[in-house]
């Protein structure tokens, strides 16, 4: 998808405390590394949001993956996001 016209991602997300990550994964390189961002999910709803700009590393034209989870260790683990724009 080509997200070069957008400013920024944004997401409503809650949980239980422990820290999750945004990964984007872009380009024409299949095995490239993903762009990472770290937030935390506490109990009440909160907003997460980034300047696309601010990553250079990513190729907003040619995004292949948007994910949000965990990398954390094994375990349960609980969060939910909601409201999720591209703007």
């Amino acid at each position: 998808m080509d997200y070069s016209a957008r400013k920024t991602l944004s997401f409503q997300v809650r949980g239980d405390g422990q820290r999750y990550k945004l990964m984007v994964i872009s380009g024409v390189v299949v095995d490239a590394i993903p762009m990472m961002y770290d937030f935390d999910a506490g109990p009440d709803w909160r907003e997460v949001k980034i300047t696309l700009a601010d990553y250079s590393n990513v190729d907003w034209k040619r995004v292949k993956m948007i994910a949000i989870g965990t990398m954390g260790p094994v375990g349960p683990f609980r969060f939910q996001i909601d409201d999720v724009r591209l703007e």
